[in-house]
C-alpha cells in the first residue's frame, strides 16, 4: 500500500477515537489556537456510517471522511463488514451510499460511493512523515454523536 492509503487508515483510525466536545476544545484555548482552526476547517468533512443488517436494522455504527468532491468517503471497513446495506448521514441528509469502491481488510479500510456532491474533502498527509510524540486531532462521530466531537491528544504512540 502506497503513502496515500497508509494515511487513510491513520486518519480512518483516528476518526473512532473522538472524545472531547466543542465546548471542551473551546475552553482550552483562544479562537487562534490551530486546534480550533484545524476543527472548524473540517468538522464539515466527516460523516456518520450506520450498517444494517439484513433485517434493516442497524449493526454497526462509524464515521468516516470525504476524500474528494464527489462523495468518496473513507471509513473503516469493520464498519460495513457483513452488513446488508450502509448509510451515510451527512449535513441532515441520509443516503444509502450507492457502493463500495474498494474493501481492504488488512488496513480495516474501505472507499465508498456515496452519492453526494460538493462534499469538502480532507487533504490526506503523508504518514511517513509522522513522528512519535507528535500531536494529533481526530474527529469523528462517536456513538453517532454527530457534529460534537474532537480529541486533542499530546502523546501518540
Amino acid at each position: 500500500m502506497g503513502k496515500t492509503i497508509k494515511a487513510q487508515f491513520l486518519v480512518a483510525t483516528l476518526c473512532a477515537f473522538a472524545s472531547l466536545s466543542p465546548a471542551e476544545v473551546r475552553s482550552q484555548g483562544s479562537i487562534n489556537n490551530p486546534v480550533v482552526q484545524l476543527v472548524k476547517q473540517h468538522l464539515g468533512s466527516i460523516a456518520t456510517v450506520i450498517t444494517l443488517d439484513p433485517n434493516s436494522q442497524p449493526q454497526a455504527l462509524g464515521s468516516g471522511f470525504f476524500i474528494d468532491s464527489k462523495g468518496s468517503l473513507v471509513t473503516n471497513a469493520h464498519v460495513i463488514e457483513n452488513g446488508r446495506s450502509v448509510i451515510v448521514r451527512w449535513r441532515s441528509q441520509t443516503k444509502e451510499a450507492l457502493r463500495v469502491v474498494r474493501f481492504d481488510r488488512r488496513y480495516d479500510l474501505v472507499v465508498l460511493e456515496t452519492g453526494y456532491v460538493n462534499s469538502p474533502a480532507i487533504p490526506l498527509g503523508d504518514s511517513d512523515a509522522v513522528l512519535v510524540g507528535e500531536e494529533i486531532v481526530a474527529l469523528g462521530n462517536p456513538q453517532g454523536l454527530e457534529r460534537h466531537r474532537v480529541n486533542w491528544d499530546r502523546e501518540w504512540h
